[in-house]
């Protein structure tokens, strides 16, 4: 799932085809629209007005506003597709090495890009007229619009899982399955530094500063790398498949292959709370005022989690926790009924089940 780029609003897909466009301040719908088929992914424009989806098939683009299909783009083989920060132009890019670039209401990419091997991702930079790709051929590169050539070659010696520009577009960050993270100055042939690691990468960003660099491997380490200092490390029992910071850089979330959403200050090494989930975190957001943490997902949806209580509890152990210090229950009828001495006990049995189960590592 993804937050819109204005950030008002949040997207979540399924297999079903289905695309839910959902308001960050009531959670409810705000949008629907069908894909027809499973949907690998989704992309949206400046201000919400577009939004496209795609998958191995090819692309689909709708007119917010007026919840309308406006292009259906049969370009087979994609692994992705990525709007431009403005206008209407967008990436898509293949398992064959294309990187095409497109604008609405035109049949044609307006540009073609040409790799050896497939490409895993691309992004553009703060302007429409520069953006980068990354591919299996050890390799990230860096284009302009105007150019058919790469300005840029940034090399790995294995597969480039990924890359990132920085906010104020003067450096890239690469990680790839050399299990090394690169920070690079554009412009410049070398890298400016390097991270390496003992595991697989899974993922990296810049800090919100411009130079910290996160970066997370399979083992469930997090590492925050500051200047030159050592790397500041986290770490949970479970992979983080994605982090999400906040705006001033002091707190993050890191989503789990466990399904766990985790808060973190990045002060302590333990996290300020945990979040349980019912199936794979799409994605979540810190709000602003840092009271709350907002989660959604194929399976429940959008859910709001207060921090000031235990996200661990399941509901179940909630309730059973009341009806075990209450020695009540709710019948049916509606009614409360105190409970019998076996009852009592039976409910005693299950809360302890459930509570030794949440305290597994």
């Amino acid at each position: 799932g993804i937050t819109t780029a204005s950030g008002s609003s949040f997207v979540s897909w399924g297999s079903d085809g289905t695309i839910k466009m959902w308001s960050t301040n009531s959670l409810s719908p705000i949008r629907t629209f069908s894909f027809g088929e499973s949907v690998d992914g989704v992309s949206t424009s400046e201000n919400d007005g577009h939004l496209l989806a795609w998958n191995r098939e090819g692309v689909v683009v709708w007119d917010v506003k007026r919840n309308e299909e406006v292009n259906r783009f049969p370009v087979y083989g994609i692994l992705g597709a990525s709007f431009a920060p403005k206008g209407l132009t967008f990436l898509t890019w293949n398992s064959e090495g294309k990187v095409n670039v497109w604008e609405i209401g035109k049949t044609q990419p307006i540009m073609t890009c040409s790799l050896d091997g497939a490409v895993l991702g691309a992004v553009w930079g703060a302007n429409t007229d520069q953006f980068l790709t990354w591919s299996i051929d050890g390799t990230a590169r860096i284009w302009f619009m105007d150019k058919s050539k790469p300005a840029q070659i940034l090399r790995h010696t294995r597969s480039v899982e990924g890359a990132v520009f920085s906010r104020d577009g003067k450096y890239v960050l690469t990680w790839g399955l050399d299990n090394k993270a690169k920070l690079w100055q554009i412009g410049v042939g070398e890298a400016v530094r390097e991270f390496s690691h003992n595991k697989r990468i899974l993922g990296a960003m810049l800090q919100s500063d411009g130079m910290s660099v996160w970066t997370w491997t399979d083992d469930g380490m997090i590492r925050l790398w500051k200047g030159e200092d050592p790397a500041k490390i986290f770490q949970q029992t479970s992979p983080a498949l994605d982090i999400r910071e906040d705006e001033d850089g002091d707190h993050f979330l890191t989503l789990g292959a466990d399904h766990y959403v985790r808060c973190w200050s990045v002060k302590h090494k333990e996290p300020l709370c945990t979040i349980p989930n019912l199936g794979p975190v799409q994605g979540a957001d810190l709000r602003s005022s840092k009271d709350g943490i907002l989660t959604w997902d194929e399976y429940a949806g959008a859910r709001l989690w207060n921090l000031s209580v235990d996200n661990r509890l399941s509901i179940d152990e909630r309730v059973l926790e009341f009806e075990v210090r209450s020695a009540t229950t709710l019948g049916v009828d509606g009614q409360e009924h105190v409970l019998s001495t076996d009852e009592l006990k039976t409910k005693q049995i299950r809360l302890n089940k459930l509570e030794r189960i949440r305290s597994m590592p």
